[in-house]
């Protein structure tokens, strides 16, 4: 289903879902501050693309604690090959899960992220 959405809403939800995805890689929790920030500055004007990057805060959040999950089953070595499993599904899933939003906002369809994702930042 399509929403009645302008061109700079959907603009915007894609540059949420992208920059959640890549800037992570650039910079440390980039991603999480990228769709923070987008999620600020919309959320009074632009109902669409402010729940796409809330939509995104929220995984950021999820990536962010798997993260450090991940890193500190890396560094108890026990658990290495464990905490690496976990660092490439949570880089996969990042990156999956970031295209298909991205794709989705483009279209000015809606996208939530799967419902294991807790949603620890609710929408005003």
């Amino acid at each position: 289903m399509q929403a009645n959405t302008t061109r700079e809403a959907r603009n915007w939800g894609l540059a949420a879902h992208l920059a959640g995805a890549l800037a992570g890689f650039v910079v440390p929790f980039g991603g999480l501050l990228s769709s923070l920030v987008i999620w600020l500055v919309r959320k009074e004007t632009d109902p669409f693309s402010a729940g796409h990057a809330l939509e995104v805060l929220n995984f950021r959040l999820t990536v962010v604690i798997g993260g450090v999950v991940a890193g500190a089953l890396v560094l108890t070595v026990v658990l290495i090959p464990v905490g690496l499993i976990l660092a490439l599904l949570i880089l996969v899933s990042s990156l999956v899960y970031g295209v298909q939003g991205a794709v989705a906002a483009s279209k000015g369809n809606e996208f939530t992220y799967p419902a294991w994702i807790p949603r620890l930042v609710k929408g005003a």
